[in-house]
C-alpha cells in the first residue's frame, strides 16, 4: 500500500515538474486584461473603465464650453 502511494505520489512530482519547466521556458503567456491586450487595441476595444473616463471627460469639455458662451 505504501509503495503505490509513494510511486503515486513521485509521479504525480515529475508531472509537476515538466509542466513548470515547460511554464519557464514557453513564450511569455497572452495579456488577457482588456486594458493590456495589444490585439483588442488595435481592434479598437476598450476596457469600460477607460470608455467611462472618456465619455466623462467630453462631458466635462462640453460644459466647459457652455458655460464659457
Amino acid at each position: 500500500m505504501l509503495k503505490t502511494f509513494l510511486a503515486a505520489v513521485s509521479l504525480l512530482a515529475i508531472a509537476l515538474a515538466l509542466l513548470a519547466v515547460k511554464l519557464f521556458f514557453k513564450k511569455p503567456f497572452v495579456h488577457t486584461d482588456i486594458a493590456g491586450n495589444k490585439q483588442l487595441e488595435q481592434r479598437g476595444i476598450h476596457c469600460v473603465i477607460e470608455e467611462q473616463m472618456v465619455i466623462e471627460k467630453s462631458k466635462q469639455k462640453t460644459n466647459k464650453k457652455q458655460r464659457t458662451k
